[in-house]
């Protein structure tokens, strides 16, 4: 009997053995899978902060082809008004030379 509890005993120590080291596999691949879920939160945190960066550039290139619009209308307001200004002026001299 005495022989059964020890082959009992020593079976039950060679499992918690074998249990400690599943364990230890187990926490090492959990390491690894936290390493891979924070380099992926890493990896997707800096995809965002581009993405923000490109959106911020469309939107920069968009109000400076806003401006160009505005600008390029002035000149062409501004080009219209100084040929009103040509013609009148072409009148104007019309008469000081009769």
């Amino acid at each position: 009997m005495m022989s059964d509890s020890q082959q009992a005993v020593g079976h039950a120590r060679e499992q918690a053995e074998q249990t400690s080291e599943s364990l230890g596999g187990i926490t090492v691949a959990v390491d690894a899978i936290d390493e891979n879920i924070q380099s992926m939160a890493t990896a997707a945190q800096e995809q965002a902060s581009v993405a923000d960066m490109v959106g911020n550039s469309v939107l920069r290139a968009n109000q400076i082809s806003g401006q160009t619009f505005d600008t390029v209308e002035r000149t062409r307001r501004s080009a219209q008004d100084i040929r009103q200004l040509e013609g009148q002026l072409g009148r104007l001299i019309e008469q000081f030379q009769v």
